[in-house]
């Protein structure tokens, strides 16, 4: 799916590379003494370059989602005694570096998503919700000659989801060929 859909990968000299297709050790490459060996390398040659790990430098964003229903229970009985704890999401937003293709005027070009936008404070704009169509994130957009706009999540959603198969598969359909 190109690199909407990417993996971020520490190398051993502590730089993060990305990449679309990875895969998991087997079994047996997972118990094997050579596997292991190397794996031991590389934790060790990847602490002597950015240091042992500080779970404190992770960022964590609270979760968006409103902790009470959106509207009042129609019998208080079924009411929540408490609210269930937020929780919260530690990581890169997967939609950031994403290219996609999106409508611009007449036709389509491809843009990437910088950032989630922010306002005047530099707090984001928008909330996520386990509900689509209640979340309300703005991205940043840059297309090749350097615009930039602002598309909700919604909109990412829907081009991106409309340009990959069931399977995460990339098609492009072109016009013609021209000087064959």
């Amino acid at each position: 799916v190109g690199q909407a859909l990417g993996f971020y990968i520490l190398k051993d000299n502590g730089q993060i590379i990305a990449r679309s297709t990875v895969r998991l050790l087997t079994p047996e490459e997972f118990t094997d003494s050579e596997e292991t060996r190397a794996r031991d390398d590389f934790t060790t040659q990847v602490t002597a370059v950015i240091g042992d790990f500080d779970g404190t430098l992770i960022l964590e964003e609270p979760n968006d989602e409103p902790e009470l229903p959106l509207a009042p229970p129609d019998d208080p009985s079924d009411a929540p005694a408490m609210p269930p704890p937020a929780d919260t999401h530690v990581g890169v937003d997967p939609l950031i570096h994403a290219t996609i293709i999106l409508p611009r005027g007449d036709r389509s070009e491809l843009g990437r998503v910088i950032d989630r936008k922010r306002d005047a404070d530099g707090l984001y704009v928008g909330r996520k919700h386990k509900l689509p169509a209640l979340d309300s994130r703005c991205y940043v957009i840059e297309f090749n000659d350097g615009e930039r706009v602002d598309i909700s999540y919604n909109t990412l959603a829907e081009q991106l989801y409309s340009q990959v198969d069931s399977e995460g598969n990339q098609y492009q359909i072109f016009k013609e060929i021209v000087n064959h």
